[in-house]
C-alpha cells in the first residue's frame, strides 16, 4: 500500500512538472521593470484565486532577477533544498520539509541546483485570504500576527515566515492532498483546497516552536501586538479605544501610546484596516446588501461606511463590489 501511495505521488509530480512547464512566461505574465520583474494576475488560470506550479531548475533563467507579485505565496520544499533570496539582502536555505510564507509584494526569487529538488509554489489572490483566512485572525497568534502585517504594513518588501516541519507526515500529505484536487480540478476543488489550506496553516502554527527564521514577530512586544489584533478581529463592530485599553489591561492613553510606536500606526487605523478586510470578503464573496454589511461592521450609519470604502479604495462599495469581484 505504502509503494502504491509513492507511486501515485510521483505520478502526481509528474503531471504538476508537465502543467508548470506548459505555462509560457509572456509579457503579459511577467512584466520587466528596471530593478525587478512583476508577476501579474495572468498567471492564474482563468477567474481561479489559487495557482500552483513546481518549481523547476528551468525557472533560474527567467526569475534570476528578483520578482514580485500582489498574491501570498506558500514554497514548500519537498525534496532537496532550495536558496531563498528576499530583496537581495538576505538569502537561506530552505531544507526538506521547510515550508516559507510571504506575504504579497515581497522581492524575491527562488534558486535549485537540479530537478532532483522539488519544490511546490501555492500562489493564492488576497481576496481568497479575505474569504478564508480571516479565520486565522481569530485563533492563532501566530498567523494571525503574520497576516496583518500585510493589512498595516507599507513598506512588505521583506515581509516573510519560514516553519521547519521536515518530521510531519500530515503537513506533507495535506500538501499532496491540495495538489491533487488542483490537478483534477472536480466540482467544487477551489472551495476543497481552501478548506485544505486552512487545516496546512493551522497544522503549521501548531509547529511554531519550530519556527527557524522570522522577521514578523519576535518578543513579548510583538506577543501584545498579536492579542490586540485577535481581539480587534473577534470584536471589530464593537470594539474601541477604551474597550480594548481594558481587555489588553492599558490605559487608553497608554495604548494609543504603545500602538503608535511599535506600528506607526494609530489604533483607529488599524480598527479600519481590519473592517476592511471584513468588507472586502462581504463585498466580494456574498450578496449581502450594502446596508448589511455596514450593520455587521457596526457602522451606525451606512454613509459613515461608504466614508471609509471610499477613504482608501476611492469609490462606493457597490462599485468596488463591481469591478473586483
Amino acid at each position: 500500500m505504502k509503494n502504491q501511495g509513492n507511486e501515485e505521488i510521483n505520478k502526481m509530480l509528474t503531471a504538476l512538472k508537465k502543467y508548470t512547464t506548459s505555462r509560457p512566461l509572456d509579457k503579459t505574465i511577467l512584466v520587466h521593470y528596471k530593478d525587478y520583474d512583476f508577476l501579474t494576475d495572468n498567471i492564474f488560470d482563468g477567474g481561479m484565486n489559487i495557482f500552483i506550479n513546481r518549481h523547476l531548475a528551468s525557472a533560474n533563467k527567467p526569475f534570476q532577477r528578483l520578482h514580485r507579485h500582489n498574491f501570498f505565496e506558500i514554497i514548500y520544499v519537498l525534496k532537496g533544498e532550495c536558496i531563498q533570496n528576499i530583496n537581495n539582502s538576505e538569502k537561506f536555505v530552505l531544507k526538506e520539509g521547510s515550508l516559507c510564507v510571504m506575504n504579497p509584494m515581497v522581492k524575491h526569487n527562488i534558486f535549485i541546483e537540479n530537478d532532483d529538488n522539488c519544490v511546490i509554489n501555492i500562489l493564492i489572490k488576497a481576496n481568497l485570504y479575505y474569504s478564508t483566512f480571516l479565520t486565522l485572525l481569530n485563533s492563532e497568534q501566530n498567523m494571525s500576527s503574520f497576516f496583518m502585517s500585510y493589512i498595516l504594513s507599507q513598506n512588505m518588501e521583506s515581509n516573510y515566515q519560514i516553519f521547519e516541519i521536515e518530521s510531519n507526515d500530515t503537513i506533507k500529505n495535506t500538501v499532496f492532498y491540495v495538489i491533487s484536487e488542483y490537478l483534477k480540478k472536480e466540482n467544487y476543488y477551489e472551495t476543497v483546497i481552501a478548506s485544505q489550506l486552512i487545516s496546512l496553516f493551522s497544522l503549521v502554527n501548531r509547529e511554531h516552536e519550530k519556527i527557524i527564521s522570522s522577521n514578523i514577530f519576535k518578543n513579548k512586544t510583538d506577543l501584545k501586538l498579536a492579542a490586540l489584533f485577535q481581539y480587534l478581529s473577534r470584536n471589530y463592530k464593537s470594539a474601541t479605544l477604551e474597550s480594548t485599553a481594558e481587555y489588553l489591561h492599558f490605559s487608553p492613553n497608554y495604548l494609543s501610546a504603545y500602538i503608535k510606536k511599535h506600528t506607526g500606526k494609530t489604533f483607529r487605523y488599524i480598527l479600519e484596516q481590519i473592517k476592511l478586510s471584513y468588507a472586502s470578503n462581504f463585498l466580494l464573496n456574498t450578496n449581502m446588501s450594502v446596508y448589511s454589511i455596514s450593520e455587521i461592521l457596526g457602522f451606525k450609519q451606512p454613509c459613515n461606511f461608504y466614508a471609509l470604502i471610499q477613504k482608501y479604495y476611492h469609490m462606493t462599495p457597490t462599485d468596488y463590489r463591481k469591478h473586483l469581484s
